[in-house]
Parts: structure tokens; sequence; C-alpha cells
């Protein structure tokens, strides 16, 4: 990945890059909030909210099912559902990086 003299990384390599990561087997991508990180024992610990994401018809399904068909994110087309209130944790090693 190169830099500008600005210190930006173009963001068409990060894309590539995020599209080559996400082919690994061992490599699942998650949407949620971080609640909470910690380091315990050599390990980091992301304690995570899951989230699921709608677009176009499925958003609107997703919104009634919810008992939300008046989401204000519908108006993109878009839908955020969090009806779990479940938190899961992740141990990953002391050299992860999160993007």
């Amino acid at each position: 990945m190169t830099r500008r003299a600005s210190g930006e990384v173009d963001a068409g390599q990060i894309y590539k890059l995020r599209m080559n990561i996400l082919k690994l087997p061992e490599v699942e991508d998650k949407l949620a909030f971080v609640k909470n990180l910690s380091n315990s024992g050599g390990s980091v610990i992301l304690d995570l909210d899951e989230l699921k994401w709608f677009s176009g018809d499925e958003a609107e399904a997703a919104a009634q099912e919810d008992g939300k068909p008046d989401a204000g994110s519908l108006t993109n087309g878009i839908y955020f559902s969090n009806s779990s209130e479940s938190i899961g944790s992740v141990n990953l090693k002391p050299e992860v990086l999160i993007a």
C-alpha cells in the first residue's frame, strides 16, 4: 500500500486489501457496536453487540418484523436491526489490527 505525500492512503487500495482479507477462511466480517475493549492475560477481548444490515425490500420487511415500519433510516433504503440484547465476546491476539 502506498501513502501519498499528505500521509493519506488511497481508498481504492484499502478496499482491495479488505476484499482480499475477507476471502481468507479464518476471517469473519461483522457489523457491531464495540461495547468494551480489554486486555487480559495477553489477549485482547472485544465485547460486541452485533447488528444486522438490510437494504431494499429486505430493509422494509425487517423493519416491519421489528415493529418499526417508519424507521428513519428506511429513507436511505437501509435498515439496521439490533433486536438481540446479547453481547458476544471475541478473543484476539495482542498484535491484532482493527480498522
